[in-house]
């Protein structure tokens, strides 16, 4: 498996990032290179491609290196935090892709606005919907906050499951990714929310 961050450009600011994504890097890898590694990759025995970022979408050629992926035989893998997806992307790509990780870190929209910002709950919410219906296996990723109310996290994921139960959905609840941008923690502090 390779995984690809495609580019360091982001259109959010999460709380709990790790890439503490912005602009992007001056010396990010051309559509060129980045052709390169995946053909490279492939003739010496590779078989899958995470796509990743910052999101990926801000990378104006991913639709071509998606494609190119898929072309080579390689099982695709997209990450994205679901906002800038169209209806007409999504159908360009729907055919090119295996998989898409959404990630959505609240179980309604203020509690998801308090790590992502205002609206995007319900567009990462329509982008796996649309997804499922193309027929793209679909995870949706939580990572909570601390002092998260985990009853509420586990009812909005049994309706997630109860409403796609004929399609390829799945749940990765992750709150082991904590010492992000704007959270500190103590080694008590952080024991008890991973638990």
């Amino acid at each position: 498996t390779l995984q690809f961050h495609v580019t360091n450009k982001c259109n959010l600011r999460c709380k709990h990032c790790y890439m503490k994504c912005e602009a992007g890097y001056e010396d990010e890898l051309t559509f060129e290179e980045i052709i390169k590694v995946i053909g490279d990759f492939r003739e010496y025995g590779g078989k899958q491609v995470v796509f990743t970022g910052g999101e990926i979408l801000l990378k104006k050629e991913f639709v071509d290196i998606l494609e190119f992926s898929k072309k080579l035989g390689l099982y695709t893998i997209a990450i994205t935090n679901g906002t800038l997806w169209t209806d007409d992307l999504i159908d360009k790509v729907s055919g090119h892709i295996n998989q898409i990780q959404i990630s959505l870190d609240g179980y309604d929209e203020e509690t998801n606005a308090q790590v992502r910002g205002n609206g995007v709950f319900s567009k990462a919410l329509e982008c796996a919907d649309k997804f499922l219906k193309k027929g793209v296996e679909v995870i949706i990723a939580f990572t909570p906050m601390y002092d998260y109310d985990k009853e509420k996290y586990i009812k909005f994921g049994m309706e997630l499951v109860d409403k796609y139960s004929d399609q390829k959905l799945f749940l990765d609840f992750a709150p082991w990714i904590l010492n992000g941008r704007s959270v500190s923690a103590d080694v008590q502090k952080n024991e008890k929310y991973y638990k």
